[in-house]
């Protein structure tokens, strides 16, 4: 399993974090590194749909995280990765 992990780079997202966000690739550990897939959008068009206050927004798979930051993020991959190791054990059951 690969993790999407799609970040928006508009104005309104750079200036409210993404830029940091973008080098979020350094603080993976590295057994997570090849397990997810850093993307950089120039805009996910999220503030058309959702508020500005939301920025910066990131996508992982298909769930949005409005005002993002590396805690959430990190914490959003962490569940997903625990998710995908008891779906494993499960099977083996």
């Amino acid at each position: 399993m690969t993790i999407k992990l799609d970040i928006c780079c508009g104005t309104a997202c750079y200036l409210l974090g993404a830029g940091k966000l973008m080098e979020m690739e350094n603080d993976l550990p590295q057994n997570w590194r090849s397990k997810v897939e850093i993307r950089i959008f120039p805009c996910l068009n999220l503030c058309e749909s959702e508020d500005l206050e939301g920025a910066p927004f990131v996508r992982i798979d298909e769930e949005i995280i409005a005002k993002a930051t590396l805690e959430k993020i990190m914490n959003r991959i962490r569940n997903k990765l625990e998710n995908e190791e008891k779906g494993k054990g499960a099977d083996h059951d």
